[in-house]
């Protein structure tokens, strides 16, 4: 008899799920979310052969990713099991030990398949689909850090206008705050623009939120 310890926050997806797994003879447990040191408290007790993981827990745990490694070396298998197809995150998770991922949104045999080949010490997941994602994860992180390269040539002043443009405000608004004239903020949103290599406003600030950017 399998153990599966399940790891998510949702109360329906947990007892709806621990009673299919239960149906398919598995022994299933559900960690109590408390807090990190309370979820690996209750993983080491327990030695499960599975854990299913989701990566958002909420505000007491938060992000799953950051359980992955731990439980890794508690349990005989961990496996993703996520409704937000982030692959990025996924990878990650690979990375630091998980086996395997099942979106929320799959039918039930294939989160079936998916735990049952990992209390095996098997996984459906394949050596090309791990490399791809994997490498997909190299790429992305190789973009973000370019993206960072092309902001730490902001100067001082395009540096505060960015602030201003994730803030919301306008160039009218900045100019306000800045004492500078609207023309001159114009130019200045002109040439974030440029040595970003975006076409507008909205698409600079993506840029900055997605690398953490920050003006401080």
């Amino acid at each position: 008899m399998a153990t599966v310890l399940l790891v998510d926050d949702h109360s329906t997806v947990s007892f709806t799920l621990s009673m299919a797994l239960r149906a398919e003879g598995m022994r299933v447990e559900v960690a109590p979310l408390d807090s990190v040191e309370a979820v690996l408290s209750y993983a080491e007790e327990l030695r499960p052969d599975v854990v299913l993981l989701d990566l958002d827990l909420g505000g007491s745990v938060g992000d799953g990713r950051e359980l992955v490694g731990s439980l890794s070396g508690l349990a005989g298998q961990v496996v993703i099991f996520t409704g937000a197809m982030d692959f990025n995150r996924i990878a990650e998770c690979l990375e630091r030990g998980a086996s395997d991922f099942v979106i929320k949104s799959e039918p039930f045999p294939n989160v079936l398949a998916a735990v049952t080949e990992a209390a095996s010490g098997s996984t459906r997941l394949r050596s090309a689909q791990r490399e791809r994602l994997i490498d997909g994860l190299a790429r992305h992180r190789r973009d973000e850090e370019n993206r960072l390269g092309l902001l730490r040539h902001l100067t001082g002043r395009e540096r505060e206008v960015l602030a201003g443009m994730m803030n919301g405000n306008q160039a009218e608004t900045i100019a306000m705050s800045s004492g500078l004239s609207e023309a001159t903020i114009r130019s200045q949103i002109r040439g974030v623009l440029g040595k970003l290599g975006v076409g507008s406003q909205l698409a600079a600030v993506a840029v900055a939120r997605r690398s953490g950017w920050s003006s401080d």
